[in-house]
């Protein structure tokens, strides 16, 4: 090897050791912020929770429960309101992830936080999470609030009529969170707004966990009028999921966007969906007054571009631009 190329090698291997070593010493709010194992949860500072089980669940990925003693609890006052999530630290590289707890604030009530965890093979926290055994104490702090939907006594700010929840992945664990926060208890199940899950997994194996989807089928059998559900996948690998809802074969795009916008009648129907009352007498069609519309998006940022166009944009692009919708209707989670 010549002279210059001998430097150069130099030169990039104190670079990348230098970026390394700044990777592992640079400070961090992760790293800053302390650790207490007798102040409650809070987002401030880390706080020792229990693994109480590890149960494999999809290929790659786990269930998770984590589970906290009464006295570090936050006060129900500081409740959050779904969607909120917690951080988890690896403690090994001391560096932390975001991970939505599954039945929110009901969970967080009884002590327990139970998460949906992919590993990836470039995920150093969730490869790290993934291999804890149970009984481990792992440092976490929140909750951090995501996005909430305005309550109905809450007058000022803006309400919808129909909500359009489009997921891929684990990205379907905030929407879980919500949904849980609206259907798991009847007292709270209100009649004004109408909730449509599209989900998008790449296989039949890699769908969301029975313990969700079980869940989730069960509350649109139940409530029609306020939940509807759709799943999506690329490929068929294993027979469909008993659950009595049509599996599409593709990913989320205008046709399956289109398909759900139709059922919700936000979109004109073709002459073959009109019915046959509605073209014999189409003067007596009353007309609609326009429904408030949002769509929260959220899953890989590849597909979070070509439904919504990318995040920290002004602009809608993507599926939803090409269709007419604006900035104001759509959330990226």
């Amino acid at each position: 090897m010549t002279g210059p190329s001998r430097v150069a090698v130099k030169v990039v291997s104190l670079a990348t050791a230098g970026a390394f070593t700044a990777y592992l010493t640079w400070p961090s709010p992760s790293k800053a912020a302390r650790t207490s194992a007798t102040e409650p949860l809070a987002s401030t500072h880390f706080t020792p929770a229990t693994l109480a089980s590890s149960v494999p669940s999809v290929p790659h990925s786990k269930l998770l429960t984590l589970t906290l003693p009464p006295h570090l609890l936050p006060p129900k006052d500081a409740f959050p309101r779904a969607i909120w999530s917690i951080y988890v630290k690896d403690s090994d590289l001391q560096i932390e992830r975001p991970y939505t707890p599954l039945e929110g604030t009901d969970g967080l009530e009884r002590g327990e936080l139970k998460l949906w965890v992919k590993r990836y093979d470039d995920g150093e926290v969730s490869r790290w999470l993934c291999s804890r055994p149970p009984g481990e104490m792992l440092e976490i702090r929140g909750p951090v609030q995501t996005w909430a939907m305005p309550p109905p006594s809450d007058t000022s700010a803006e309400q919808f009529d129909e909500v359009f929840l489009i997921s891929g992945g684990t990205g379907i664990t905030p929407f879980y969170q919500l949904l849980h926060s609206l259907f798991s208890d009847p007292t709270r199940v209100s009649g004004k707004t109408h909730y449509t899950l599209i989900h998008s997994s790449p296989s039949t194996s890699t769908l969301p966990p029975p313990q969700l989807l079980d869940t989730l089928s069960a509350w649109a059998r139940r409530y029609p009028r306020n939940l509807s559900l759709s799943l999506c996948v690329d490929a068929r690998d294993l027979p469909d999921p008993p659950l009595g809802i049509k599996l599409h074969e593709g990913r989320v795009g205008s046709a399956v966007l289109d398909r759900a916008l139709r059922r919700r009648s936000l979109r004109a129907q073709t002459d073959d969906a009109q019915s046959w009352w509605a073209r014999v007498w189409p003067a007596r069609s009353r007309p609609q007054t326009p429904r408030r519309v949002l769509f929260l998006v959220c899953g890989p940022d590849p597909m979070i571009r070509a439904i919504a166009g990318p995040k920290g944009v002004q602009t809608t692009g993507g599926v939803l631009g090409q269709m007419g919708f604006q900035e104001h209707q759509i959330r990226r989670l």
